[in-house]
């Protein structure tokens, strides 16, 4: 009778792990999902279109699958406003105010990867200053305010 509650046990203990694994592969999936519609609509925003952007927006470049976070960085009150990805946006943004004489402020983030990044500084190309820096124009703006209405603000 032990061997039998023994068996029970393990067969139980398998289960949960089972059942453990597929909720993880769930949330996965649904983090991937979450991702990739948090990219269609930020691109829908930019663009000003209704539904998904042109399909050849949305497609990400062979080993482009990281997720992680595209973040507006403004220096000052009214400086530029950095476009940049980060998997930790809070401590990116303590990295740069290292270097940084002018106050930075994290104002908005979005979950993406780097294809979302770059098809952000492809938008705004007519603004930037140097590297990732833009100047702060009303379409950036209002891009930023739109973030913050549909993600909300950044937490630290």
């Amino acid at each position: 009778m032990a061997c039998e509650f023994d068996v029970a046990s393990k067969v139980q203990q398998l289960r949960a792990e089972v059942a453990r694994e597929r909720e993880l592969r769930i949330r996965i999936e649904a983090r991937r999902d979450g991702t990739r519609a948090a990219y269609e609509r930020i691109m829908a925003l930019l663009t000003g279109q209704r539904g998904p952007p042109p399909a050849r927006r949305v497609a990400a470049p062979p080993g482009d699958s990281r997720s992680g976070w595209v973040y507006f960085i403004q220096q000052g009150k009214y400086g530029p406003i950095k476009i940049g990805w980060s998997r930790a946006p809070a401590t990116r943004l303590v990295s740069l105010q290292t270097a940084n004489p002018a106050p930075l402020t994290l104002l908005a983030t979005v979950p993406g990867s780097r294809m979302t990044e770059l098809q952000l500084h492809e938008q705004f190309a007519a603004y930037r200053m140097t590297g990732e820096w833009f100047r702060p124009v009303p379409a950036l703006i209002c891009c930023v305010r739109a973030v913050v209405a549909e993600f909300g603000r950044p937490t630290p």
